[in-house]
């Protein structure tokens, strides 16, 4: 990083960084060699809310997302600056940000080299902003597991989770890494089972009435 870089960059050592999905999808552009663009999204500061956004393409391939995760921590935890990160000035009036360019990288085909590929999250109990999938419905929809609710036993010794695969009905995922429960633990595990079921068949007959 060049004097001036570490200087900007320093200005953002205490931002957080956030993933997101853009909703929007972008189509492999052909170029005139034959070649094809494939967006990866951009990196955006917000100095108004002092946090560094990296906004993902709908339908991006997920390995290109990480890198450019990456690259955001290295460049605000002033260890690098990575060449697709040339920011220009955005916004008006008291409100300045800084975005980067369209980061992606050329491919001979309109496919992605990679199977996993990211998508925005749209269930509104799903604790993720996004998901990582490689598989299709017959619809064309994206396999994905949506997490819900969850209970961690404070010392460990069983996890309860509310999932969902895409659009099927909520139901529980549980862990248990020890082969032994103390009874407490035993009844303090059925409690929870118990009391994420009924959330369970609550949101499933909600979302059948609807239906």
């Amino acid at each position: 990083m060049t004097p001036e870089q570490a200087d900007f960059a320093a200005r953002f050592a205490s931002y957080e960084i956030v993933t997101l999905v853009d909703r929007c999808e972008f189509e492999p552009l052909e170029l005139d060699d034959g070649r094809y663009f494939h967006s990866g999204g951009v990196v955006r500061i917000l100095p108004s809310h002092m946090r560094i956004e990296v906004i993902a393409t709908n339908g991006a391939e997920a390995k290109l997302f990480e890198q450019m995760l990456r690259a955001a921590e290295n460049f605000r935890d002033g260890k690098s600056w990575a060449g697709c990160l040339t920011f220009t000035t955005q916004g008006s009036a008291g409100d300045e940000w800084y975005e980067s360019e369209r980061i992606g990288r050329f491919l001979p085909t309109a496919e992605p080299n990679s199977m996993f590929l990211v998508v925005p999250c749209d269930d509104t109990r799903c604790t993720e902003r996004w998901h990582e999938y490689d598989e299709k419905t017959a619809l064309g929809t994206p396999i994905v597991i949506h997490n819900g609710d969850s209970i961690d036993h404070p010392q460990g010794h069983y996890t309860v989770t509310m999932i969902r695969v895409t659009a099927e009905g909520w139901r529980l995922e549980i862990e248990v890494p020890r082969y032994e429960l103390t009874v407490f633990s035993a009844r303090s595990l059925a409690n929870d089972i118990n009391w994420l079921s009924i959330e369970c068949e609550k949101l499933n007959s909600t979302e059948a009435v609807a239906a």
